[in-house]
């Protein structure tokens, strides 16, 4: 599976070639037990090029389950955690703060008019803060259509991924309407520790290239590159990256690296040097 999907094919073959090693000598023989094979299949994928997206999960976990109860029970879930919109406010003097800790996929029915409701919400606010302190990320979905209310209403392109397997390039712009207000002109700030992630990255990544945003705290963890859970056996799945995302302004993007921030602080002083 990695050979004909992950995203970088050299580098497939090298962690191919570990596994086998490990696998030939007997290394993986004792762990019987799924979580603890997954973990330690996990960290001899990630051991050659650190890919944090790389990771070996008990099917549970992948969410590959689509059954209709399933997919309610995941539903009723992300409605009890307001889809992701943990905490939104407008603190003194008018500034707004939108906690998220997650990113969830716009298909999803509420998860969009969250998102709406959150934006409209803080529609007064002469400052913006958006805290992706310890935001694993989510979907792209979202990441547009909270960056969209940023801009006006002439779309702009945030970002690309390029699938390797069927070599097309896939382009993500912010959208030519919000329900709300927009508010291309007022302050933005980020807030991102090591444990932002994915998607959330993305949003601050993307803001940090078109200058439209000043992003506090420390860097983020790296991981950019898109991908999906695939059935490995019964009990395990495995998450590869298919696809390299691109900025289209500085042409690379956070992979291995992370956001690094404007302002580089302690997590625990970035609110307060955001609202300074």
């Amino acid at each position: 599976m990695l050979r004909s999907e992950y995203v970088f094919p050299d580098v497939a073959d090298q962690i191919s070639a570990l596994v086998s090693r490990n696998a030939e000598s007997g290394f993986y023989d004792s762990k019987s037990d799924p979580v603890g094979l997954a973990r330690i299949l996990t960290t001899d994928i990630q051991a050659v090029n650190h890919d944090k997206h790389l990771e070996v999960v008990p099917t549970i976990r992948s969410r590959r389950d689509t059954s209709p109860e399933q997919v309610e029970r995941r539903l009723k879930l992300m409605r009890e955690h307001n889809f992701g919109f943990k905490t939104i406010e407008i603190l003194e003097p008018r500034v707004g703060y939108l906690e998220i800790e997650a990113l969830i996929d716009t298909v999803f029915d509420g998860a969009g008019e969250a998102a709406v409701a959150a934006m409209n919400k803080l529609a007064s606010a002469t400052h913006l803060i958006f805290d992706m302190r310890e935001n694993a990320g989510g979907e792209t979905s979202m990441v547009q259509l909270l960056s969209s209310y940023l801009f006006s209403g002439e779309p702009l392109h945030l970002n690309s991924f390029r699938y390797r397997k069927e070599d097309f390039i896939k382009q993500f712009w912010t959208l030519p309407f919000v329900p709300g207000e927009r508010k291309p002109e007022t302050p933005v700030f980020v807030l991102i520790n090591k444990a932002t992630f994915s998607g959330a990255e993305a949003f601050a990544y993307n803001l940090q290239a078109m200058g439209r945003a000043t992003i506090v705290g420390e860097t983020s963890a790296g991981g950019a590159n898109p991908g999906d859970f695939l059935p490995l056996t019964e009990k395990l799945d495995i998450f590869i990256p298919v696809a390299r995302a691109m900025n289209p302004i500085t042409n690379t993007n956070w992979e291995g690296v992370g956001v690094i921030p404007d302002i580089e602080c302690a997590p625990s002083e970035a609110m307060q040097i955001a609202i300074d």
